[in-house]
């Protein structure tokens, strides 16, 4: 056994040693005490009508609903927090673009939307329905880059899992599909409209 041990072996032993030689003080000075003060408690609590109980309890709980609904934090000097406006498509898209550096997962994003768009494009184009229209980049007629058909691919059909993280800080990252550059993918989209 370590000290540690000992010693909290010790002192378990002393305190019941000692409560055991103080229990009539410990009775008499703080359970009495305790049993008489809820003895009182439950007095009060039989005197008072059902009635007025039921009201102070209504009371308390409608004083907490209409608190819980109300705008401004009680904790708060009176100002109100400001809240930031929903996004639309293209600010959250220029937000992706901006944060498209910090990893897979925005890159991923990105090439998700302009996959969709594409596909959407294609559908179009060949007056389908978009969902018939998979590999928008790779059908006839829109003749990708090889590199730009699997951005718009790994968007549609793949995930930012597909392409893990390097296990240690040191290595380097394998190539993705998702490392091109968004704007390659833009360039060859807009190329395309409005064409047959």
């Amino acid at each position: 056994m370590n000290r540690r041990a000992i010693f909290a072996l010790g002192f378990l032993v002393m305190a019941a040693a000692l409560a055991y030689l103080m229990r009539e003080s410990i009775e008499r000075n703080v359970i009495q005490p305790l049993i008489y003060f809820w003895w009182v408690i439950g007095i009060f609590y039989d005197s008072f009508p059902q009635a007025v109980t039921w009201i102070i309890l209504v009371a308390v709980i409608t004083m907490l609903a209409v608190g819980s609904f109300s705008v401004e934090d009680a904790h708060s000097d009176g100002r109100r927090v400001p809240r930031k406006p929903a996004q639309g498509q293209v600010e959250m898209l220029a937000g992706w673009l901006h944060r498209a550096p910090d990893g897979l997962y925005f890159k991923w994003l990105i090439a998700q939307r302009l996959g969709k768009l594409s596909r959407e494009m294609n559908a179009f184009d060949a007056r389908q329905p978009a969902s018939s229209a998979r590999e928008a980049a790779t059908s006839p007629g829109w003749d990708a880059p090889e590199e730009v058909a699997a951005y718009l691919e790994s968007g549609l059909n793949g995930s930012f899992a597909d392409y893990p993280r390097p296990r240690w800080p040191f290595q380097r990252p394998r190539p993705t599909p998702l490392d091109l550059d968004p704007e390659t993918a833009i360039d060859f989209i807009e190329s395309k409209m409005g064409k047959p």
